[in-house]
């Protein structure tokens, strides 16, 4: 004790550290061999020597044990001296104690996995490493490892029914969303316009060399798929974290809009499907009061996806992807009296998905315009507080009215003179720095502010919309409801599983 105390704290550590290895270096000494009916490595020997000492009659009787030549190295087959522990293992392998680390290995796979250490590809090269690694994360893992990679990459999965869920297994679930481009998207099967045109021309004459009569279709047969039979997996990330998941069935009160069997061919509202969430505990964003006076997601950029599948099969389309406007569209903004809140919506920037002509698809044509793809949009629906440019709107209308009259004589197609959404737009530039819109954003900051500086929003309601766009030889296109003759029966349903069929085979 008087000689420890008298140490400084370094030479202290050093003492220690250096009894510590003296230890286990003793220990290793003591149970450096242990008797096992194994290999050991024969060291020292010279390659070249190798055929020539494979029976030493004058070594002892451990060394007149067979030896075989494996990757350059010697090894006796059968000897009982193995080492126990070593140093440092060598690319052989024969230490047990390495050994048990190795045989070790897997049943840590899942705890780094659920700390998202390691993903989808990492488990691809661990998959590689032996026949042991590959059967647990290819077989044997789907509870331990595919099921915890899968409600992280696919949170909406675990809402569908469990029966439905374990049908197969969360590899497959996985590999089938890694494959559900729809057709007509990656750079692989994407035509442009002029070879989509000339593709479907070709399907459309031999479907008419078809038909019973000179320019008559065949008859089309029902789609095989009922409403029941699909299932719709809409997920909302804001960063890596999952604020929104639902599954919803193709059978649900809310999805019937899209499998109406007499629609209006005039209708000029699109196929939208209003999907319900709970108002008061919806997921909450965090919202910036822009200069203009109007709430925006600030710097947050949400990201969605939305993904059909075929319960017959569970064969998997992903309908949209992308990431989210920042600004909210002020154009449904719905004062709730009750609440004191205001409704306003996002939409998702999702990408243009042109269909490859199929033999179905080539039926919807009039001889000038054809089917060219659909266009899948998701909305959230925002419970918001009062921004000050709602509060405004009395005041905004009453300029606006203003403005009008001052300029009622002009001529229309005079340049100086603003649209209504160019004057509204100019009013409310910079407004926080105009005396005349101050009591509107003291009011907000009073009515709808957390600690006097932070807003927040509940999203409430998801709007799914389905659009079918037709194209035509002169270069313009426009969206054309299901109702309307041009598509020469074909319904929605008849689309769907056209596409899904489509998905993954190219």
């Amino acid at each position: 004790n008087t000689y420890t105390e008298d140490m400084s704290s370094s030479k202290l550590l050093e003492a220690a550290s250096q009894s510590m290895t003296q230890k286990i270096a003793d220990e290793d000494d003591s149970s450096s061999r242990v008797n096992e009916p194994d290999i050991a490595l024969v060291n020292g020997e010279n390659h070249s020597m190798k055929k020539k000492k494979l029976f030493d009659h004058n070594e002892s009787n451990d060394c007149k044990r067979p030896r075989v030549d494996i990757n350059g190295m010697l090894i006796r087959v059968g000897t009982k001296d193995i080492p126990k522990k070593c140093t440092s293992c060598g690319p052989q392998r024969y230490c047990r104690k390495c050994e048990e680390r190795v045989s070790m290995m897997p049943s840590i796979i899942p705890l780094v996995l659920d700390a998202s250490f390691i993903g989808t590809e990492d488990l691809g090269h661990l998959s590689c490493v032996n026949q042991m690694f590959s059967k647990f994360i290819s077989v044997d893992s789907d509870e331990e490892i595919w099921s915890s990679l899968a409600k992280q990459k696919w949170p909406s999965l675990f809402t569908m029914p469990h029966e439905i869920r374990s049908e197969i297994p969360y590899r497959q679930w996985l590999k089938n969303k890694s494959k559900g481009h729809l057709p007509g998207v990656t750079r692989d099967d994407y035509l442009g316009v002029k070879e989509a045109r000339e593709m479907r021309k070709d399907l459309r004459d031999h479907l008419l060399s078809m038909g019973s009569k000179t320019g008559e279709l065949p008859p089309l047969t029902p789609p095989s798929l009922v409403p029941d039979d699909l299932m719709f997996l809409i997920d909302i990330y804001d960063g890596q974290q999952s604020i929104i998941s639902k599954a919803i069935r193709g059978s649900d009160e809310c999805m019937k809009v899209f499998f109406c069997e007499n629609l209006c061919p005039d209708d000029p509202e699109l196929l939208t499907a209003r999907i319900c969430l709970d108002r008061k505990f919806g997921p909450t964003l965090g919202l910036k009061l822009a200069h203009s006076g109007s709430f925006t997601l600030g710097i947050h950029q949400l990201y969605c996806e939305v993904y059909l599948v075929r319960l017959t099969d569970y064969k998997t389309m992903c309908m949209t992807h992308g990431y989210s406007y920042t600004h909210f569209r002020y154009s449904v903004v719905e004062w709730t009296q009750q609440d004191q809140t205001s409704n306003v919506s996002f939409d998702f920037k999702s990408p243009d998905y042109f269909s490859i002509p199929t033999m179905l698809t080539c039926r919807m044509s009039d001889g000038d315009d054809a089917f060219r793809g659909i266009d899948v949009q998701l909305t959230p629906i925002v419970s918001t507080p009062r921004s000050p440019f709602d509060l405004g709107s009395e005041y905004t209308f009453y300029r606006l009215n203003e403005y009008r009259r001052i300029h009622s004589n002009v001529d229309n197609f005079d340049d100086s003179v603003l649209s209504d959404g160019e004057f509204i737009d100019d009013l409310w530039e910079d407004a926080c720095s105009k005396p005349e819109f101050a009591k509107f954003f003291n009011q907000a900051k009073e009515d709808g502010s957390v600690n006097g500086k932070n807003y927040y929003g509940t999203i409430h309601h998801l709007l799914l919309k389905i659009r079918f766009w037709f194209d035509s030889d002169d270069g313009f296109g426009e969206f054309v409801h299901p109702g309307n003759k041009i598509f020469s029966g074909v319904s929605i349903l008849h689309i769907l599983e056209d596409m899904l069929n489509m998905t993954g085979n190219r």
